[in-house]
């Protein structure tokens, strides 16, 4: 009988952790799918806002979102990254990462500890 390690069906990227194929995982594609999506916002990140304290009332597929520190309304996930596809789904930032903020045209870049801005057009 083959080895049934259960590691193999929990192994996720070192940087995003997102989830890796294994052999003979059923639905493979739903879960390429799932994380091009997701690469497909975080690259070159294009941010409505870092300032609002509570969820939006009405958002868009992709809409994204840095969460404020001491934020009320995100359950405690300050400075994550908040993206809206079909449902929430919080990343938590990698150092280097930036993203451009629409609302107030300003370019951010998260150092490991902090967003901090770069640019304000």
């Amino acid at each position: 009988f083959p080895s049934h390690d259960t590691r193999l069906y929990n192994m996720k990227t070192t940087r995003f952790e997102f989830s890796l194929l294994h052999q003979n995982q059923a639905n493979k594609e739903v879960l390429v799918n799932e994380n091009i999506n997701l690469l497909d916002h975080l690259m070159y990140m294009s941010v409505k806002s870092d300032k609002l304290n509570l969820k939006p009332e009405s958002q868009n597929y992709g809409d994204i979102y840095i969460i404020p520190k001491l934020s009320k309304g995100w359950d405690g996930l300050d400075k994550y990254i908040a993206i809206y596809l079909d449902e929430w789904i919080y990343l938590k930032p990698k150092s280097g990462m930036m993203g451009w903020i629409e609302d107030d045209k300003r370019l951010l870049l998260y150092n490991g500890m902090d967003w901090i801005s770069l640019f304000k057009q």
